[in-house]
């Protein structure tokens, strides 16, 4: 039952049953308790879709860094079409093997120098070794 006042001072009442009252209540009540529920479920579920995509990436490029890692730097990994970070490393990695590859050979160079300046020294030590002691010699 409903009172409500009037302009006049009259009350108006007005019967309506419950069940009818409440079927609005009721609406609302099952829509609030589904409503929690479910703005977890779906965040969870496009992260759990999102993180799967990105394993499998992530995968896809260590499969392609295993060989380096076992001195095969002649591996050309295929194009990956990405714009985020797993694209970028995906577009490093050829850069990485030419990297490797040029400091392997400035090292090999640099080892070599190094070989061909340690036997000059070497000759030179000797050569001044035998002029110490033909001097000492001559003395």
């Amino acid at each position: 039952m409903l009172s409500t006042p009037s302009a006049h001072g009259l009350v108006a009442r007005l019967f309506v049953p419950k069940t009818e009252a409440l079927a609005d209540v009721n609406a609302l009540k099952r829509t609030m308790a589904a409503g929690p529920p479910l703005s977890l479920v779906l965040p969870l579920r496009t992260v759990s879709v999102q993180s799967l995509v990105q394993s499998q990436a992530r995968s896809r490029i260590w499969q392609e860094r295993r060989p380096r890692s076992q001195r095969n730097l002649g591996i050309v990994p295929p194009e990956m079409n990405r714009e985020d970070e797993i694209g970028q490393a995906a577009q490093r990695l050829p850069c990485d093997g030419q990297g490797l590859r040029d400091l392997i050979q400035s090292a090999a160079q640099t080892a070599e120098h190094l070989a061909a300046a340690s036997e000059q020294l070497t000759a030179s030590a000797d050569q001044s070794a035998q002029g110490a002691q033909h001097a000492a010699e001559a003395l």
